[in-house]
Parts: C-alpha cells; sequence; structure tokens
C-alpha cells in the first residue's frame, strides 16, 4: 500500500491500497500538499480577480490609474493565462484582460464575454 506501506493480498488485479479509506486518504493528502503549494499565487490572483470584479460590476471595460490599482492592493505580476486583444498579447485573470499602453500609467482593463 502506497500509503500505509503495509502489505496486503489484492482483490483486484489493479487494487494497490490496502483499504478504500487509505486510497481516500491517500488523495485527500496529495490534493492538500497541491492546495499549500498553489496557495501563495492563488490568494493573489482571487484577490484581484475580486478588485476587478468591483470595478468592472456595470460596465465591460475601464481606464484606471496604475496607483489606484495599487492602492487597492492588486498584484501586477500574478495572473493565470494571457490573450491575444487587437493584436497584441495581454495579461488575463479568468474574464478579465488587462494591460498597460507605454509611456503613461493608465491600465486598460476589459471584461471578456468569452469566458
Amino acid at each position: 500500500d502506497p500509503y500505509t506501506k503495509e502489505e496486503f493480498i489484492p482483490k483486484r488485479r489493479n487494487q494497490i491500497f490496502a483499504t478504500e479509506k487509505n486510497k481516500s486518504d491517500y488523495h485527500n493528502e496529495q490534493a492538500d500538499i497541491l492546495r499549500e503549494k498553489r496557495a501563495k499565487i492563488d490568494k493573489k490572483i482571487n484577490s484581484n480577480h475580486r478588485i476587478l470584479l468591483q470595478l468592472l460590476e456595470k460596465v465591460n471595460i475601464i481606464e484606471i490609474d496604475e496607483k489606484i490599482l495599487e492602492g487597492k492592493g492588486f498584484f501586477f505580476n500574478v495572473f493565470n493565462h494571457t490573450e491575444k486583444y487587437h493584436d497584441r498579447h495581454v495579461y488575463a485573470i479568468y474574464e478579465f484582460l488587462f494591460f498597460k499602453e507605454k509611456n503613461n500609467n493608465i491600465i486598460t482593463i476589459v471584461k471578456d464575454d468569452r469566458f
């Protein structure tokens, strides 16, 4: 048994855990380890997502000063994917795209209805 390291006689050819409880406990432990590894970044992404949900509650696009987003606690260095938007690749957090134009501090945020 990979979880308890006990020896057992399997009842099926493909059985690798001695009991269903061992199987469940093993997979729960593995999921906990993975959640812990992801927690630092997931917390920031979730925080950013909440901020974006509030800002674009009634509109689909806004332009906002970078300092205002910083003040709200936005983390510019975390995102969960990139998307192509008007012939350029931009950062995205779930359904929201965000990007900064060169030579200014204005961030454009777009709610992308494809998601």
